[in-house]
């Protein structure tokens, strides 16, 4: 699809699984090897984990692998043993619900890991979907206190605010309801949906 699409705008394109880009002499772009999105066999597909060198500066970006929860992952990152971590933590609020509790548990035994090894870690995406997300892992950040371990947000890093918009999303719901027009719209088949713009 990608080909199909941006890859015409492209002067080459190339598969990055597993593979490592130099720049300019000192900079490395490097790409893990496909790993599950999310649990072992996941149905959800696979991701790729970024990794980005400068000197001996390394900065690692593993998005949806919530936890991680494959522990193939879970290797990949304690090796590449880098300073700073961008993760996303597992889906707290889909424990019980889409996903089992058991693969939640694997996900913050793993995060736990991590943070024994990295020094500085963003934690992304699917925990901070859950209120009460910092609560729950209230014993990582007693880990991560013990070893020396900064865990921040995206926000926090940036030194603003956390405004968790997907948390609250029952909430603002309640209070601020779509139009009738939009949930209309809504309602169209996806080829209708194409042709109209929604009515925002």
């Amino acid at each position: 699809m990608f080909q199909k699409t941006a890859g015409k705008y492209t002067e080459k394109l190339e598969i990055a699984d597993g593979k490592s880009f130099v720049f300019e002499k000192c900079t490395m772009v490097k790409f893990s090897e496909p790993v599950f999105h999310g649990s072992e066999n996941s149905t959800l597909g696979w991701v790729l984990m970024t990794i980005i060198q400068y000197q001996d500066e390394k900065f690692m970006f593993a998005p949806d692998v919530q936890g991680p929860m494959a522990r193939r992952t879970l290797e990949i990152i304690l090796a590449e043993k880098p300073q700073l971590l961008m993760i996303g933590g597992p889906p707290l609020y889909l424990s019980k619900f889409k996903v089992d509790e058991d693969q939640i548990q694997i996900g913050l035994k793993n995060f736990e890991e991590i943070v024994k090894t990295v020094p500085n870690i963003i934690l992304d995406h699917h925990i901070l979907r859950d209120e009460n997300w910092r609560q729950k892992i209230g014993a990582i950040f007693e880990t991560a206190e013990i070893v020396g371990c900064k865990i921040v947000t995206a926000a926090e890093f940036l030194g603003k605010k956390n405004v968790c918009l997907e948390a609250k999303r029952k909430k603002i719901f309640v209070e601020n309801p779509p139009s009738r027009e939009f949930e209309k719209w809504m309602r169209k088949n996806t080829s209708e949906k194409k042709r109209q713009k929604p009515p925002i």
